[in-house]
């Protein structure tokens, strides 16, 4: 039978099954997965075979990724929001560097920094795939904090990791707004004198 994921608990291991036809929805658990080299994904449509658990109770067994949906990434649509918005902030960076003096190591940190946090998200990936050591959450929201957003942005949307939790996409947005903030304050008069002492020090 044919159905698609309407929750998914990364961190317990199960969710459940909306069938195609919308009979009641089934519980999974991962150990019922044919391919476990990737987790599951809300809204993903899958085949499975109907069964009884221990406990009596109807659940899905057999659980196969439909061949359309497979492969753990998606593909970044030029319109979406995970490309659009960095997209658009960080032409808003060139500007602020070639019309108000903005100094062009904040745009080479911005562009740094979201290749590495992209990084990391992926090396979390492969790790919660091989059920290996993960990066802790926190990391992954310092780095957004330190201009690694956009980065991380792609990251979620384009290798599917993080991009469902709710507790963590609200942070993540938390340090979008606040790093934002920080650019913001970084074009005052006051900002602008912290910024040249900054980059001057070394010298």
């Amino acid at each position: 039978m044919k159905g698609k994921i309407s929750h998914w608990n990364d961190q317990k291991g199960y969710g459940f099954i909306r069938p195609q036809g919308g009979a009641e929805d089934l519980f999974f658990h991962i150990s019922s997965l044919k391919d476990r080299n990737r987790r599951p994904v809300e809204n993903e449509w899958i085949s499975y075979r109907p069964s009884t658990g221990q406990n009596r109770k109807p659940c899905a067994v057999d659980v196969v990724y439909l061949a359309e949906f497979g492969g753990g990434r998606s593909r970044l649509k030029p319109g979406s929001p995970a490309v659009l918005l960095p997209a658009l902030f960080l032409m808003a960076v060139l500007m602020l560097v070639l019309l108000t003096g903005l100094p062009v190591m904040v745009l080479v940190a911005y562009l740094l920094m979201s290749l590495v946090t992209y990084l990391v998200y992926a090396l979390d990936k492969s790790a919660a795939k091989r059920n290996a050591w993960r990066i802790p959450e926190n990391t992954l929201h310092l780095l957004a904090l330190a201009g690694g957003w956009p980065g991380a942005m792609l990251a979620q949307e384009r290798l599917r990791h993080k991009s469902i939790k709710q507790p963590f996409r609200t942070l993540f947005r938390i340090t979008l707004v606040l790093n934002v903030c920080g650019l913001l304050l970084l074009l005052t008069p006051q900002g602008s004198s912290i910024l040249t002492g900054i980059i001057e020090l070394p010298g």
